[in-house]
């Protein structure tokens, strides 16, 4: 739980992915649900800040994720079962 909780707003999602891994299920690249490596029933959810500069297609949409994504808000970590694709 330690770990779980060392991700704070600021950081990026290549921090984060140091510690979570990305889940199945609708997902944008703003935001997104994580599952904790060593446990994956602990999840959180993650706003992102798309890093300055990122690729937007015509409609203004942010396109692929960034490792330098900046983290807005994350929730408390919460017990789930499993989403797969």
């Amino acid at each position: 739980m330690k770990r779980v909780l060392t991700i704070k707003p600021g950081m990026t999602r290549k921090a984060l992915q140091a510690i979570f891994q990305t889940e199945g299920g609708l997902s944008t690249r703003a935001k997104r649900t994580y599952v904790f490596q060593d446990c994956p029933t602990f999840k959180v959810d993650v706003d992102f800040k798309p890093v300055e500069g990122s690729d937007q297609d015509a409609e203004g949409a942010w396109q692929d994720e960034n490792d330098e994504d900046v983290i807005v808000k994350i929730s408390a970590p919460y017990l789930g079962y499993a989403i797969m694709d």
